[in-house]
């Protein structure tokens, strides 16, 4: 026989399905991610906030100096005929286009490892222990955001990297609360193997050719050059100024600086995929997170360095 639910029926009805519905999820092997779990997580994606932005601070820095470097050289030239200053003025051109075409390119290689950046507010969101609507919008968001971003590493780098921001959209969009809160986990190893298996490997490959085979070397010889011009000038004239002994030096501190941008970039690229390779181990073999601890700890520490040189590079 049946009869009409009344309204505390309703009410008890939904308390009884909602605990089942939390019962299927805890008993179908869909655990809570443990408050470690979600520490080394999140204490990995804050690590990686920043480091997309470094190997664009060395080439910045490249050109900045090359910049000023020709504009030495010019200063020790005799202007002895027009000739000589039509020459000038054209080599001070085309130290203006180089230096603009070094901003480009620094921006350019901001704008490709981006995806990390992305990337690591993707692992926070999936992380969070708390589901809101904003959360919600946000990870729909982020999830286009790092697709966007993958287009933009492909294209500066000739990668295939397929997209795979829908994973982020998809996992809060699923839901939310209790649903969202239980299979974390599943969503979190998901994409996380996703970008170990597609992205993290290359992308750090690349990192570690640019600055080794092209960053670094050039960095070296605009030292040489440098060097070179500088006895030029010092030749030309009995004295120099000391406003221009003192910018000169300056000059070769920011080269150095640039080289251990270049080089900290480089290690930290190295430790980034050891790291996230264990991260991704330990979540397909369901094994206690707190292993990749000592590698998110250097990894942060080594970041961290580089921010500050770069920071150093760009703030004076």
């Amino acid at each position: 026989m049946s009869q009409v639910l009344n309204h505390s029926d309703h009410k008890s009805v939904i308390g009884i399905l909602a605990i089942a519905v939390a019962g299927s999820f805890l008993t179908s092997g869909c655990a809570l991610l443990t408050k470690s779990e979600v520490q080394e997580v999140k204490a990995f994606a804050n690590a990686t906030k920043n480091y997309g932005t470094l190997p664009g601070g060395a080439i910045k820095a490249y050109g900045d100096i090359s910049r000023n470097d020709r504009e030495l050289e010019a200063s020790a030239r005799t202007f002895k005929s027009g000739k000589i200053a039509e020459q000038v003025r054209t080599n001070l051109e085309k130290s203006r286009e180089a230096d603009q075409a070094f901003a480009a390119a620094a921006e350019r290689a901001d704008k490709a490892l981006s995806v990390l950046n992305t990337y690591s507010d993707c692992l926070s969101a999936l992380s969070s222990d708390t589901y809101t609507d904003d959360l919600g919008q946000s990870a729909s968001n982020l999830g286009k955001s790092l697709d966007q971003a993958v287009g933009a590493y492909n294209k500066s780098f000739g990668g295939n990297f397929g997209t795979f921001g829908a994973i982020v959209a998809g996992a809060i969009r699923a839901g939310g609360g209790i649903y969202i809160r239980h299979k974390q986990v599943t969503y979190l190893r998901d994409f996380i193997a996703a970008a170990d298996a597609k992205m993290i490997p290359a992308l750090t490959r690349d990192i570690r050719n640019l600055m080794q085979n092209n960053v670094r070397p050039n960095l070296t010889a605009l030292k040489t050059r440098l060097d070179q011009d500088f006895d030029i000038a010092a030749t030309h004239g009995e004295t120099l100024p000391l406003e221009t002994i003192h910018t000169i030096n300056e000059w070769y501190d920011d080269l150095k600086k640039a080289d251990q941008l270049a080089a900290a970039a480089t290690t930290s690229a190295n430790t980034y995929r050891v790291a996230h390779a264990k991260l991704a181990a330990a979540f397909a073999k369901k094994t206690d997170l707190q292993g990749v601890s000592d590698e998110i700890q250097t990894l942060i520490a080594e970041i961290k360095a580089a921010q500050k040189i770069k920071d150093d590079l760009t703030t004076k």
